[in-house]
Protein backbone atom coordinates (compact mmCIF):
# COMPACT_ATOMS: atom_id res chain seq x y z
CA UNK A 1 0.00 0.00 0.00
CA UNK A 2 1.17 3.58 -0.89
CA UNK A 3 2.86 5.71 2.25
CA UNK A 4 -0.27 8.43 1.36
CA UNK A 5 -3.00 5.82 1.37
CA UNK A 6 -1.44 4.37 5.08
CA UNK A 7 -1.73 8.39 6.28
CA UNK A 8 -5.23 8.75 5.08
CA UNK A 9 -6.30 4.94 6.65
CA UNK A 10 -4.43 6.92 9.56
CA UNK A 11 -6.54 9.58 9.98
CA UNK A 12 -9.61 7.36 9.13
CA UNK A 13 -8.69 5.55 12.35
CA UNK A 14 -7.76 8.05 14.68
CA UNK A 15 -11.12 9.87 13.29
CA UNK A 16 -13.27 6.58 14.14
CA UNK A 17 -11.46 6.57 16.98
CA UNK A 18 -12.79 9.91 18.63
CA UNK A 19 -15.71 10.18 17.36
CA UNK A 20 -16.61 6.84 19.24
CA UNK A 21 -15.10 8.75 22.56
CA UNK A 22 -17.21 11.42 22.23
CA UNK A 23 -20.39 9.66 21.67
CA UNK A 24 -19.56 7.26 25.15
CA UNK A 25 -18.94 10.70 26.83
CA UNK A 26 -22.33 11.99 25.91
CA UNK A 27 -24.31 8.97 25.73
CA UNK A 28 -27.17 7.63 28.09
CA UNK A 29 -25.97 5.44 31.08
CA UNK A 30 -26.18 1.81 30.82
CA UNK A 31 -28.58 1.35 33.66
CA UNK A 32 -31.47 4.02 32.36
CA UNK A 33 -33.63 3.33 35.10
CA UNK A 34 -31.79 3.35 37.89
CA UNK A 35 -32.82 6.52 40.66
CA UNK A 36 -30.24 9.31 39.90
CA UNK A 37 -30.29 12.87 41.60
CA UNK A 38 -32.22 12.09 44.88
CA UNK A 39 -33.47 15.84 46.45
CA UNK A 40 -35.78 16.94 48.85
CA UNK A 41 -38.48 19.42 48.38
CA UNK A 42 -41.90 20.48 50.40
CA UNK A 43 -45.11 20.23 48.32
CA UNK A 44 -47.18 21.38 51.62
CA UNK A 45 -46.61 24.36 53.64
CA UNK A 46 -45.98 22.28 56.83
CA UNK A 47 -41.93 21.23 57.09
CA UNK A 48 -42.72 19.45 60.58
CA UNK A 49 -44.87 16.14 59.60
CA UNK A 50 -44.11 16.05 55.83
CA UNK A 51 -40.98 15.61 53.05
CA UNK A 52 -41.40 15.42 49.47
CA UNK A 53 -38.23 13.08 47.59
CA UNK A 54 -37.70 13.38 43.76
CA UNK A 55 -35.20 11.38 41.93
CA UNK A 56 -34.64 11.03 38.23
CA UNK A 57 -34.35 8.36 35.87
CA UNK A 58 -33.43 8.70 32.01
CA UNK A 59 -36.01 5.75 31.27
CA UNK A 60 -39.73 5.27 32.54
CA UNK A 61 -40.01 2.81 35.19
CA UNK A 62 -42.98 0.32 36.52
CA UNK A 63 -42.91 1.76 39.48
CA UNK A 64 -42.10 4.67 41.77
CA UNK A 65 -41.46 3.67 45.64
CA UNK A 66 -39.75 4.74 48.82
CA UNK A 67 -38.31 2.13 51.57
CA UNK A 68 -38.35 4.34 54.60
CA UNK A 69 -37.57 4.12 58.52
CA UNK A 70 -36.45 5.68 61.77
CA UNK A 71 -33.30 3.24 61.71
CA UNK A 72 -31.06 2.20 59.01
CA UNK A 73 -31.44 -1.09 57.20
CA UNK A 74 -28.88 -2.84 54.81
CA UNK A 75 -31.76 -4.37 53.41
CA UNK A 76 -35.57 -3.14 51.90
CA UNK A 77 -37.23 -5.83 53.76
CA UNK A 78 -35.49 -3.93 57.03
CA UNK A 79 -37.34 -0.95 56.80
CA UNK A 80 -40.41 -0.09 58.75
CA UNK A 81 -42.66 1.40 55.39
CA UNK A 82 -43.26 1.53 52.30
CA UNK A 83 -44.84 3.91 49.91
CA UNK A 84 -45.54 4.39 46.14
CA UNK A 85 -45.25 8.00 44.17
CA UNK A 86 -45.20 8.83 40.92
CA UNK A 87 -43.68 9.60 37.72
CA UNK A 88 -43.84 12.37 35.00
CA UNK A 89 -42.07 12.39 31.80
CA UNK A 90 -40.56 16.09 31.60
CA UNK A 91 -41.02 17.65 27.84
CA UNK A 92 -40.73 14.57 25.58
CA UNK A 93 -37.52 14.10 26.87
CA UNK A 94 -35.40 11.42 28.01
CA UNK A 95 -36.11 12.63 31.84
CA UNK A 96 -38.73 10.88 34.25
CA UNK A 97 -38.94 12.94 37.19
CA UNK A 98 -40.08 10.82 40.30
CA UNK A 99 -42.34 12.14 43.52
CA UNK A 100 -43.02 10.82 46.69
CA UNK A 101 -45.00 12.73 49.54
CA UNK A 102 -44.63 11.67 52.80
CA UNK A 103 -46.60 12.97 55.35
CA UNK A 104 -47.38 12.06 58.83
CA UNK A 105 -43.75 12.17 60.01
CA UNK A 106 -41.97 12.60 63.09
CA UNK A 107 -41.22 16.14 64.00
CA UNK A 108 -37.40 16.72 64.37
CA UNK A 109 -36.88 13.56 63.34
CA UNK A 110 -34.30 11.58 61.13
CA UNK A 111 -35.91 9.43 58.38
CA UNK A 112 -33.58 6.67 56.31
CA UNK A 113 -34.76 5.49 52.99
CA UNK A 114 -33.94 4.23 49.49
CA UNK A 115 -36.18 4.78 46.87
CA UNK A 116 -36.07 3.22 43.06
CA UNK A 117 -38.38 0.26 41.75
CA UNK A 118 -37.75 -3.80 41.17
CA UNK A 119 -37.48 -3.00 37.65
CA UNK A 120 -34.64 -0.07 37.94
CA UNK A 121 -33.15 -1.20 41.52
CA UNK A 122 -33.06 0.41 44.34
CA UNK A 123 -30.75 3.57 45.55
CA UNK A 124 -28.21 3.54 48.04
CA UNK A 125 -29.73 4.25 51.36
CA UNK A 126 -30.07 8.39 52.34
CA UNK A 127 -31.54 10.38 55.31
CA UNK A 128 -33.27 13.54 55.81
CA UNK A 129 -34.47 15.57 59.09
CA UNK A 130 -37.74 16.87 59.13
CA UNK A 131 -38.31 20.12 60.95
CA UNK A 132 -39.56 20.88 64.45
CA UNK A 133 -42.84 21.35 65.37
CA UNK A 134 -43.72 24.59 68.03
CA UNK A 135 -41.15 27.75 67.71
CA UNK A 136 -37.28 26.92 67.84
CA UNK A 137 -34.32 28.44 66.18
CA UNK A 138 -34.10 28.65 62.49
CA UNK A 139 -30.71 28.19 60.48
CA UNK A 140 -31.14 28.14 56.97
CA UNK A 141 -29.02 29.32 53.90
CA UNK A 142 -30.14 31.35 50.85
CA UNK A 143 -28.78 32.84 47.63
CA UNK A 144 -29.61 32.56 43.81
CA UNK A 145 -28.32 32.94 40.29
CA UNK A 146 -26.16 29.80 40.60
CA UNK A 147 -25.30 27.77 37.32
CA UNK A 148 -23.23 24.59 37.82
CA UNK A 149 -19.26 26.26 37.89
CA UNK A 150 -16.47 25.16 40.34
CA UNK A 151 -17.48 28.35 42.38
CA UNK A 152 -21.26 27.54 43.13
CA UNK A 153 -19.98 23.65 44.01
CA UNK A 154 -17.65 25.66 46.27
CA UNK A 155 -19.53 27.65 48.28
CA UNK A 156 -22.36 24.88 48.31
CA UNK A 157 -19.85 22.81 50.03
CA UNK A 158 -19.37 26.06 52.71
CA UNK A 159 -23.05 26.46 52.85
CA UNK A 160 -23.71 23.12 53.84
CA UNK A 161 -21.01 22.60 56.14
CA UNK A 162 -23.25 25.64 58.27
CA UNK A 163 -25.80 22.37 58.38
CA UNK A 164 -29.00 24.31 57.61
CA UNK A 165 -32.11 23.16 58.06
CA UNK A 166 -32.79 24.25 54.40
CA UNK A 167 -31.73 25.80 51.79
CA UNK A 168 -33.36 29.02 49.79
CA UNK A 169 -32.86 30.02 46.06
CA UNK A 170 -34.21 32.87 44.64
CA UNK A 171 -34.12 31.72 41.00
CA UNK A 172 -31.83 31.87 38.30
CA UNK A 173 -31.02 28.09 38.99
CA UNK A 174 -29.31 26.26 36.16
CA UNK A 175 -29.42 28.94 33.25
CA UNK A 176 -31.12 26.93 30.76
CA UNK A 177 -33.75 29.47 30.35
CA UNK A 178 -36.89 26.62 30.25
CA UNK A 179 -35.14 25.96 26.47
CA UNK A 180 -35.92 21.82 26.61
CA UNK A 181 -32.77 21.49 24.53
CA UNK A 182 -30.97 22.69 27.48
CA UNK A 183 -31.96 19.60 29.59
CA UNK A 184 -28.06 18.81 30.24
CA UNK A 185 -27.55 21.82 31.82
CA UNK A 186 -30.21 20.65 34.67
CA UNK A 187 -28.50 17.73 35.00
CA UNK A 188 -25.06 19.39 35.49
CA UNK A 189 -27.20 20.92 38.65
CA UNK A 190 -28.81 18.79 40.17
CA UNK A 191 -24.78 15.99 40.44
CA UNK A 192 -23.67 19.88 41.65
CA UNK A 193 -26.33 20.28 44.11
CA UNK A 194 -27.01 16.42 45.34
CA UNK A 195 -23.74 15.57 45.66
CA UNK A 196 -22.51 18.83 47.99
CA UNK A 197 -25.85 19.92 49.94
CA UNK A 198 -25.59 17.14 52.47
CA UNK A 199 -24.96 18.05 56.38
CA UNK A 200 -22.25 16.90 58.34
CA UNK A 201 -24.34 14.41 60.33
CA UNK A 202 -25.65 13.31 56.17
CA UNK A 203 -28.51 14.37 55.67
CA UNK A 204 -30.07 15.84 52.62
CA UNK A 205 -30.58 19.38 53.24
CA UNK A 206 -34.41 20.37 51.58
CA UNK A 207 -34.48 23.29 48.79
CA UNK A 208 -37.04 25.63 48.73
CA UNK A 209 -36.92 27.31 45.07
CA UNK A 210 -38.29 30.72 43.86
CA UNK A 211 -38.42 31.56 40.01
CA UNK A 212 -36.28 33.29 38.15
CA UNK A 213 -35.70 34.87 34.29
CA UNK A 214 -33.56 32.10 33.41
CA UNK A 215 -36.35 29.90 34.56
CA UNK A 216 -38.91 30.54 31.94
CA UNK A 217 -38.66 30.65 27.63
CA UNK A 218 -39.91 34.04 26.29
CA UNK A 219 -43.16 32.59 25.01
CA UNK A 220 -46.36 34.40 26.44
CA UNK A 221 -48.70 32.11 24.85
CA UNK A 222 -47.49 29.08 26.35
CA UNK A 223 -49.10 27.66 29.52
CA UNK A 224 -47.12 28.42 33.13
CA UNK A 225 -45.73 25.00 33.29
CA UNK A 226 -44.70 25.08 29.62
CA UNK A 227 -42.94 28.91 29.48
CA UNK A 228 -41.05 27.15 32.45
CA UNK A 229 -40.84 23.22 32.48
CA UNK A 230 -38.13 22.38 34.52
CA UNK A 231 -39.11 24.72 37.80
CA UNK A 232 -42.20 23.20 37.41
CA UNK A 233 -41.50 20.07 36.58
CA UNK A 234 -38.52 19.28 39.25
CA UNK A 235 -39.75 20.77 42.28
CA UNK A 236 -43.24 20.11 42.23
CA UNK A 237 -43.65 22.86 45.30
CA UNK A 238 -47.63 24.11 44.53
CA UNK A 239 -49.62 21.44 43.31
CA UNK A 240 -51.92 23.88 41.86
CA UNK A 241 -48.90 24.96 39.26
CA UNK A 242 -48.08 28.30 41.44
CA UNK A 243 -45.09 29.86 41.58
CA UNK A 244 -45.67 31.57 44.34
CA UNK A 245 -46.22 29.83 48.15
CA UNK A 246 -45.59 30.02 51.35
CA UNK A 247 -43.76 27.56 53.19
CA UNK A 248 -43.97 27.21 57.42
CA UNK A 249 -41.84 26.70 60.13
CA UNK A 250 -43.49 25.19 63.27
CA UNK A 251 -44.69 28.44 65.02
CA UNK A 252 -41.34 30.11 64.98
CA UNK A 253 -40.94 30.90 61.46
CA UNK A 254 -42.55 31.82 57.75
CA UNK A 255 -41.12 32.03 54.08
CA UNK A 256 -43.27 33.62 51.53
CA UNK A 257 -42.32 32.80 48.71
CA UNK A 258 -43.23 35.17 45.27
CA UNK A 259 -43.28 35.45 41.40
CA UNK A 260 -41.34 38.83 40.38
CA UNK A 261 -43.11 38.76 37.19
CA UNK A 262 -42.20 35.59 35.36
CA UNK A 263 -45.03 33.65 35.40
CA UNK A 264 -47.57 35.48 37.45
CA UNK A 265 -47.37 39.40 37.73
CA UNK A 266 -46.91 41.26 40.75
CA UNK A 267 -50.36 42.21 41.42
CA UNK A 268 -53.67 40.51 40.64
CA UNK A 269 -54.48 37.07 41.97
CA UNK A 270 -50.93 36.79 43.66
CA UNK A 271 -51.03 39.98 45.26
CA UNK A 272 -54.69 39.24 46.48
CA UNK A 273 -53.11 35.65 47.89
CA UNK A 274 -50.48 37.89 49.70
CA UNK A 275 -52.43 39.91 51.42
CA UNK A 276 -54.77 36.97 52.71
CA UNK A 277 -51.63 34.51 53.21
CA UNK A 278 -49.37 37.59 55.01
CA UNK A 279 -52.54 38.70 57.33
CA UNK A 280 -52.63 34.72 58.55
CA UNK A 281 -48.88 34.54 59.86
CA UNK A 282 -48.38 38.10 60.97
CA UNK A 283 -48.23 37.01 64.42
CA UNK A 284 -45.18 34.34 63.75
CA UNK A 285 -42.02 36.24 65.40
CA UNK A 286 -39.72 35.85 62.47
CA UNK A 287 -41.04 36.82 58.85
CA UNK A 288 -38.91 36.68 55.73
CA UNK A 289 -39.56 36.55 51.96
CA UNK A 290 -37.68 35.90 48.69
CA UNK A 291 -38.07 36.55 45.00
CA UNK A 292 -36.22 37.20 42.32
CA UNK A 293 -35.58 40.91 40.61
CA UNK A 294 -35.17 43.36 43.56
CA UNK A 295 -36.96 46.24 44.57
CA UNK A 296 -33.79 47.82 45.63
CA UNK A 297 -31.38 46.41 42.91
CA UNK A 298 -27.77 47.10 43.70
CA UNK A 299 -26.46 47.24 40.15
CA UNK A 300 -29.34 47.72 37.49
CA UNK A 301 -31.07 50.55 37.74
CA UNK A 302 -33.58 51.73 40.33
CA UNK A 303 -36.41 53.22 38.07
CA UNK A 304 -36.41 49.67 35.97
CA UNK A 305 -39.61 48.30 35.07
CA UNK A 306 -40.21 44.73 37.51
CA UNK A 307 -38.39 46.70 40.56
CA UNK A 308 -40.63 50.08 40.50
CA UNK A 309 -43.65 47.13 39.69
CA UNK A 310 -42.42 45.34 42.76
CA UNK A 311 -42.53 48.62 45.10
CA UNK A 312 -45.80 49.81 43.79
CA UNK A 313 -47.94 46.66 44.51
CA UNK A 314 -45.58 44.69 47.04
CA UNK A 315 -44.13 47.48 49.48
CA UNK A 316 -47.29 48.07 50.94
CA UNK A 317 -48.05 44.79 52.06
CA UNK A 318 -43.99 44.19 53.54
CA UNK A 319 -44.84 47.27 55.57
CA UNK A 320 -47.82 46.19 56.81
CA UNK A 321 -47.47 43.05 57.84
CA UNK A 322 -43.63 44.05 58.84
CA UNK A 323 -41.29 41.68 57.07
CA UNK A 324 -38.07 41.58 58.98
CA UNK A 325 -35.92 40.77 55.81
CA UNK A 326 -36.60 39.80 51.55
CA UNK A 327 -34.09 38.25 49.95
CA UNK A 328 -33.64 39.60 46.31
CA UNK A 329 -31.11 38.43 43.15
CA UNK A 330 -30.78 39.01 39.84
CA UNK A 331 -28.05 41.54 40.15
CA UNK A 332 -24.88 39.30 40.89
CA UNK A 333 -23.79 41.42 43.76
CA UNK A 334 -23.85 41.38 47.51
CA UNK A 335 -25.66 43.72 48.97
CA UNK A 336 -27.66 44.87 52.52
CA UNK A 337 -29.94 47.97 52.68
CA UNK A 338 -30.62 49.85 55.58
CA UNK A 339 -33.73 49.53 57.54
CA UNK A 340 -36.62 50.83 55.17
CA UNK A 341 -40.19 51.35 55.83
CA UNK A 342 -42.56 53.35 53.02
CA UNK A 343 -39.55 53.96 50.92
CA UNK A 344 -37.83 55.61 53.32
CA UNK A 345 -34.89 55.02 55.38
CA UNK A 346 -36.02 54.31 59.39
CA UNK A 347 -33.87 53.91 62.43
CA UNK A 348 -35.89 50.55 63.74
CA UNK A 349 -39.57 48.77 63.27
CA UNK A 350 -38.29 48.33 58.94
CA UNK A 351 -37.32 46.03 56.63
CA UNK A 352 -33.73 44.25 55.63
CA UNK A 353 -33.96 43.74 51.69
CA UNK A 354 -30.34 41.30 50.94
CA UNK A 355 -29.17 40.25 48.12
CA UNK A 356 -28.51 40.59 45.23
CA UNK A 357 -27.87 36.92 43.93
CA UNK A 358 -24.10 35.51 43.66
CA UNK A 359 -24.75 32.05 44.62
CA UNK A 360 -21.92 31.15 41.56
CA UNK A 361 -22.57 33.63 39.11
CA UNK A 362 -20.74 37.36 39.95
CA UNK A 363 -18.29 40.00 38.51
CA UNK A 364 -20.91 43.03 38.04
CA UNK A 365 -20.48 46.62 39.26
CA UNK A 366 -22.10 47.10 42.94
CA UNK A 367 -23.20 50.64 42.70
CA UNK A 368 -23.27 53.23 46.30
CA UNK A 369 -27.15 54.20 46.67
CA UNK A 370 -28.90 56.16 49.38
CA UNK A 371 -30.58 52.90 50.51
CA UNK A 372 -27.57 50.48 50.34
CA UNK A 373 -25.20 50.27 53.75
CA UNK A 374 -23.14 47.64 51.78
CA UNK A 375 -22.66 46.75 48.27
CA UNK A 376 -19.72 44.79 46.53
CA UNK A 377 -19.05 42.91 43.81
CA UNK A 378 -18.15 39.40 45.88
CA UNK A 379 -19.92 36.07 45.31
CA UNK A 380 -21.31 34.91 48.45
CA UNK A 381 -24.68 32.99 49.93
CA UNK A 382 -26.79 34.76 52.98
CA UNK A 383 -26.53 32.00 55.85
CA UNK A 384 -29.40 32.76 58.72
CA UNK A 385 -29.48 32.40 62.00
CA UNK A 386 -32.77 33.24 63.84
CA UNK A 387 -33.71 32.59 67.29
CA UNK A 388 -36.47 34.45 70.05
CA UNK A 389 -34.11 37.25 70.64
CA UNK A 390 -32.54 38.33 67.71
CA UNK A 391 -31.78 37.05 64.16
CA UNK A 392 -28.27 36.81 62.85
CA UNK A 393 -27.77 37.86 58.58
CA UNK A 394 -24.13 36.74 57.44
CA UNK A 395 -22.65 37.04 53.93
CA UNK A 396 -20.47 34.01 53.45
CA UNK A 397 -17.93 34.17 50.41
CA UNK A 398 -15.79 31.45 48.64
CA UNK A 399 -13.35 31.42 51.37
CA UNK A 400 -16.13 30.84 54.28
CA UNK A 401 -15.30 34.42 55.61
CA UNK A 402 -18.21 36.46 56.69
CA UNK A 403 -18.17 39.37 53.99
CA UNK A 404 -21.10 41.43 55.63
CA UNK A 405 -23.13 40.79 59.02
CA UNK A 406 -26.11 42.16 60.26
CA UNK A 407 -28.00 41.48 63.75
CA UNK A 408 -31.86 42.13 64.18
CA UNK A 409 -33.26 42.15 68.00
CA UNK A 410 -36.31 41.52 68.51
Amino acid sequence: MEKGALGIQGWVWRGCFVFLFASWIWAEPVRPRFPRYIYLTWTYRDTAHTMTVHYLTFAPTSSTEIYYALHSSKSLRGYSFHQYGFQRRLANLPRFVHTLELTHLRPNTVYYFRVGSSQGGFSGEKKFRTLAEGKFSLCFVVGGDMGSGAKARRLCKVAASYDPMFAVIGGDIAYADGRVSAYREWDRWLELWTSTMITTEGCLIPVIVAIGNHEVRKYFYLISSGRAPFYFGYFYQSPQGRSYFVRVFGESGVLFILDSGHIFSHNGVQLEWMRRTMEKYAHFPHRFAVYHVPLYPSHRGFYRRSSRRGRKYWLPLFDRFHLHACFEHHDHTLKRTKLLRGNRVVRRGGTLYLGDGSWGRGGRSAKKRWYLSTSMSRRHFWLVQASSKYTLFQAIGLENKVLDSVRLSH
